[in-house]
């Protein structure tokens, strides 16, 4: 029996957005359905899959809501929970595969990052009526015109461990140093070899 070898093919492969179904497809063209896979590796060499990363995204958030309890309780007290793009129920909410990887749909989880870091880990409770929408409005609107919870973007979140972040060249729409900072330096393809 041989083992399987996975090679760093490309690092960065930084943002997809609206175009990771194809991305995915041509990937599986390329190398084979089942044959590559998207991997996080940190600037201290450890290699993260989803679990991981998102683990990272819940222990920011709970670092960043227990320095700024007012925002948290804000958050708390005005909604019943946070969602991305895609409008969801209070159990998908968390759950950080409720969005992920779903055809025609952007993948969606630091929602999931702050409900667990505020419910779960810092023990809060939501007592709003209406979910708070966390994403970032459009570059060419004024950030009054821009979903109300904004700011709690993982591109505007400092990564808990600014030392992960691996020192490669990536712009994006997100701030240096944050969640998503992160998520995109390290996002790595790896290919599997035999």
């Amino acid at each position: 029996m041989t083992k399987e070898i996975w090679k760093d093919e490309k690092k960065p492969i930084g943002f997809f957005g609206k175009n990771r179904d194809k991305q995915y497809r041509n990937w599986d063209q390329e190398y084979g359905e089942g044959k590559w896979r998207i991997v996080w590796l940190l600037a201290d060499g450890r290699i993260l899959n989803f679990d991981d990363i998102f683990e990272l995204y819940v222990e920011s958030y709970e670092k960043y809501f227990k320095e700024h309890s007012d925002e948290a309780l804000k958050i708390v007290q005005g909604y019943s929970y946070t969602y991305d793009k895609t409008p969801i129920s209070f159990e998908e909410a968390f759950n950080p595969y409720a969005l992920l990887d779903k055809p025609d749909i952007p993948n969606q989880f630091h929602h999931v990052a702050i409900n667990i870091a505020l419910a779960q880990r810092l023990g809060l409770k939501f007592k709003g009526l209406e979910p708070l929408q966390v994403r970032d409005g459009k570059a060419d609107q004024s950030k009054e015109n821009w979903p109300e919870g904004w700011q709690w973007g993982p591109g505007h979140i400092p990564v808990c461990d600014q030392s992960l972040i691996p020192m490669v060249e990536l712009e994006g729409w997100w701030n240096e140093g944050s969640i998503e900072d992160l998520y995109q330096k390290a996002k790595t393809l790896q290919v599997q070899r035999v």
